[in-house]
């Protein structure tokens, strides 16, 4: 399974409300993901196998550092490979 790692150059407050959106580009259906935090370190792993060469856009936001500060949203769009 693939997971995406995205580093924060701050650790990330507990609680913090992570919003992780996967979408399928071609059919515009979200993908369920799990999301985990880890030190400065948000992990997002879809729950099902994502087909190949297909594009998706995966949205990360609502992580806030531990001085109180939100991060700004993070939209990558990638394609799959074979």
């Amino acid at each position: 399974m693939r997971v995406f790692k995205i580093q924060y150059d701050r650790a990330i407050a507990r609680p913090t409300t992570t919003n992780a959106r996967l979408i399928d580009l071609a059919t515009g259906k979200a993908v369920a993901v799990t999301v985990s935090l880890s030190g400065m370190t948000v992990s997002v792993t879809p729950r099902l196998k994502l087909l190949t060469v297909h594009r998706y856009r995966l949205t990360v936001s609502g992580i806030k550092g531990t001085t109180g500060k939100v991060a700004p949203t993070l939209t990558l769009i990638f394609t799959t490979g074979r």
